[in-house]
């Protein structure tokens, strides 16, 4: 799982943002940007919501603990996948009706 810091870094880098344009865009210092990103600031909720207002993404999207940039498949009734145990990975049933899954660990 990425941290709180590694996904702003990540979603900032993806917009093509400095972190000193963040920090513009958020009214906050660069250098408070650049410890939350490194982990070594726990940013307030406040700050959170600039920063996701700045970044055009919804606060949950810096909480919900998959990595930015993350690659999503969709699976229909007898498809299968096959993951790699060494990378973080979670499903999400999108659709309304309830989803049955088999998983199947090997070790």
């Amino acid at each position: 799982m990425s941290t709180l810091g590694e996904r702003v870094r990540a979603l900032r880098m993806e917009r093509r943002l400095q972190q000193r344009q963040l920090a513009e865009n958020a009214d906050l210092t660069p250098s408070m940007v650049s410890q939350i990103e490194s982990g070594r600031l726990t940013p307030s909720l406040n700050t959170l919501g600039k920063i996701a207002a700045a970044l055009g993404v919804p606060i949950a999207t810096l909480f919900d603990g998959r990595p930015a940039g993350q690659i999503s498949i969709r699976l229909e009734t007898g498809d299968s996948a096959l993951l790699d145990g060494g990378t973080p990975h979670g499903w999400d049933n999108l659709g309304r009706k309830p989803a049955r899954a088999l998983w199947v660990i090997l070790g």
